[in-house]
């Protein structure tokens, strides 16, 4: 029921628990997080990226065993700001 709230909020399923757009691109995502993923798309975060800082910003979302969180300090403003766009849609998503 939780899970089922969170997708109606997101826009993924209707009221009545059918799939919608974003639902459907979100089950072809397999390789990252597939909520935030989608949320980034449909917000037009990559919109004005150029290939290597979509590149950039893909890379956060792809799971890595290490482990340590990174930091933004000392990356570039052109980096810098997709990536806050991120997290701002990783809370709204959480």
């Amino acid at each position: 029921e939780c899970m089922q709230r969170v997708l109606r909020r997101l826009g993924h399923t209707n009221a009545e628990n059918v799939v919608q757009l974003k639902g459907r691109v979100a089950a072809e995502i397999n390789t990252a997080d597939e909520l935030l993923t989608t949320e980034l798309i449909f917000n037009g975060v990559f919109n004005d990226l150029n290939p290597a800082q979509s590149a950039a910003l893909l890379s956060c979302l792809v799971f890595s065993e290490k482990g340590a969180e990174g930091s933004d300090e000392g990356l570039p403003d052109h980096l810098a700001t997709p990536l806050r766009q991120m997290q701002a849609a990783a809370l709204r998503v959480a």
